[in-house]
């Protein structure tokens, strides 16, 4: 596995795990209608729903910056909490 020096002594490996809109949407759903599951929501979440859009553009910008051939992003397909742990 590659990653990158950042600092004496520190080694640097990044991990984004992504999760598609639909996906998302089906967990966020589940959060607010199922009593067990409310716990986890919070007004940020509320909030942050609405930028989605907004947020994906800056992933994109964010990678085409930071994703380089000395410290690369490793994409973890999330879409199952349970095969992306």
């Amino acid at each position: 596995m590659s990653g990158c020096w950042c600092a004496p002594e520190s080694f640097l490996v990044k991990y984004w795990f992504s999760v598609s809109d639909s996906e998302q949407e089906r967990r966020f759903q589940d959060r607010m209608n199922k009593p067990t599951k409310r716990w986890k929501l919070s007004p940020m979440d509320l909030e942050s729903r609405k930028h989605w859009a907004e947020y994906s553009r800056a992933k994109d910008e964010m990678f085409a910056i930071t994703d380089t051939k000395q410290c690369p992003w490793y994409v973890v397909n999330a879409e199952s909490k349970k095969t992306a742990r």
